[in-house]
């Protein structure tokens, strides 16, 4: 009897000692997941890359920040630290070089689509400015000549940082960048993604100092400007007449064109008359542009290659309308104050006015999806000339005409007086011949360039967000080509930087 006693008690004995060692190990176990979730104090580097909002792209604003950036770890928080050098190109005979003068963040957003989406009803934060580019001035920024209001008399941002959460992949910022709105109106400010390579994360120092926003020159326009953008409008106007619901007849109808992100003006709507013609006969609706030409900075170009999306078409992740093209009916083309039709370096054959048919969806929402053709635009960035566009519709602007001479465009002959004025290079062989720009890429200072991972490159729309890859410069074309289905394909970037430097833009934005 004493015997089994002694034998339970040493089983018990084994038992608790057993227990003891298996929870001892859970707790090593536990800490060394921990400790692998943590990184210990100190100053890191790491590789960085800023990408568009609608593509795998650069976005615009990836030239101004310096590679690789820093992430300061203290007491398992975790602080990315950036600094902003200058980004410069080549457009033509003119050089630009600009800064980052605005960075926000969106700490909260996170899409939940599986889709690339933009902040919505998200308030962005000012990112923290650490030091500025003293006595650093340009023409956008300059106390007395400054020719954008929203930085003129205040300085650049150098070292900027904000707060992470480690092994974060991505983070949604909004930038702006003078240079690109001085291009291209609307275009400066762009929403983008910081992306974070944390298997290239390297301690350089036990460091862990970091800079409080400085007091003075503190930008908070970006949070202003979004908060304005996200307030809606609530007008609310009767329509006279129902889309659906018209007479055979001739109408005008307000429109503009967007980008594909269906909220910024394209460099697109400047080459068209907003008073736009629609027909209806036995029941077809057709719409017909009025298209004029385009000042790019010190060029002058038209559009080219007009299609239209079919009523089937559907939109890819990155908001871009894809499916079945078909070609414009071209009904006169654009011609100089001679008569004859208007011919420069990049081709010919530019149209005046095309008509297509209105597709049933747009009769709902008022989004006409179209393709557009910039020969000038390829030819700064290849593969950046095609781009997607939406025309939106003023469904309620609908109004009966009955002289079509309400359609003429009211700036036609400025227009083409205007061609010569804006080109007086040696090679130019006519009213209607513009000088061909080209476009370098520029090499940063040798202090830096080691620094820098990638070139400069240009996107949303945007650039951008509304470029599509295609041919480029390939001479004299005509639009009315056999009906065709055509895939659109999203664009190269060099998009929001040499994109939308390219067209001036009025060049997105966005990047027409």
């Amino acid at each position: 009897m004493k015997k089994a006693q002694y034998f339970r008690f040493i089983s018990c004995v084994i038992s608790v000692i057993l227990c003891c060692l298996a929870g001892a190990a859970f707790v090593d176990h536990k800490a060394a997941a921990d400790e692998k979730n943590t990184l210990e104090d100190g100053t890191y580097t790491m590789q960085s890359f800023l990408r568009s909002a609608s593509s795998d792209q650069a976005s615009m604003g990836n030239a101004g920040i310096v590679q690789p950036i820093q992430v300061i770890v203290k007491n398992g928080t975790y602080t990315v630290r950036a600094e902003c050098k200058a980004l410069s190109t080549k457009l033509g005979k003119l050089d630009f070089t600009g800064y980052l003068a605005q960075m926000s963040y969106f700490p909260n957003w996170k899409t939940t689509s599986g889709k690339i989406e933009a902040p919505e009803n998200e308030t962005p934060i000012p990112i923290n400015i650490e030091s500025y580019f003293e006595n650093t001035y340009d023409s956008y920024n300059d106390p007395k000549t400054g020719t954008d209001s929203k930085v003129k008399g205040k300085l650049y941002p150098h070292y900027m940082n904000f707060p992470v959460n480690y092994q974060q992949e991505e983070m949604w910022v909004q930038v702006y960048v003078p240079v690109m709105e001085a291009i291209s109106k609307g275009s400066g400010l762009q929403y983008a993604r910081f992306q974070f390579d944390w298997s290239t994360l390297k301690k350089v120092s036990d460091e862990t100092k970091i800079e409080s926003s400085v007091t003075t020159q503190q930008d908070k326009q970006t949070t202003t400007t979004a908060k304005k953008s996200q307030v809606k409008k609530t007008t609310t106007r009767k329509s006279k007449l129902n889309i659906k619901k018209l007479e055979d007849g001739v109408y005008s109808i307000s429109g503009k064109m967007l980008k594909t992100d269906k909220k910024t003006e394209s460099m697109a709507n400047e080459a068209i008359n907003h008073k736009i013609k629609l027909t209806v006969k036995n029941g077809k609706y057709d719409i017909t542009l009025d298209f004029k030409g385009l000042n790019i900075s010190s060029s002058y170009g038209y559009l080219s290659k007009i299609k239209y999306f079919t009523n089937t078409y559907k939109i890819d992740q990155y908001k871009v309308p894809t499916g079945s093209l078909k070609n414009v009916t071209v009904d006169s083309y654009q011609k100089d104050t001679k008569g004859k039709k208007v011919r420069d370096s990049y081709g010919s054959d530019y149209p005046d006015q095309v008509t297509f048919p209105l597709i049933s969806k747009a009769k709902n929402d008022g989004y006409v999806p179209l393709q557009v053709f910039v020969p000038i635009m390829d030819a700064i960035s290849p593969g950046s000339g095609t781009q997607a566009v939406y025309l939106k519709l003023d469904l309620n602007s609908i109004k009966a005409v009955k002289n079509s001479k309400e359609f003429v465009s009211n700036d036609k002959n400025t227009e083409k007086s205007s061609t010569t004025m804006t080109t007086n290079s040696s090679n130019t062989s006519s009213a209607g011949s513009h000088e061909k720009v080209t476009i370098q890429s520029s090499k940063l200072p040798e202090t830096t360039q080691s620094n820098v991972q990638g070139q400069s490159a240009v996107e949303e729309k945007s650039f951008n967000t509304d470029q599509v890859s295609t041919s480029t410069n390939s001479g004299s074309q005509t639009l009315q080509e056999d009906e065709e289905e055509t895939p659109i394909i999203v664009p190269s970037i060099m998009s929001v930087l040499l994109s939308i430097l390219g067209i001036v833009y009025k060049v997105k934005s966005r990047g027409l």
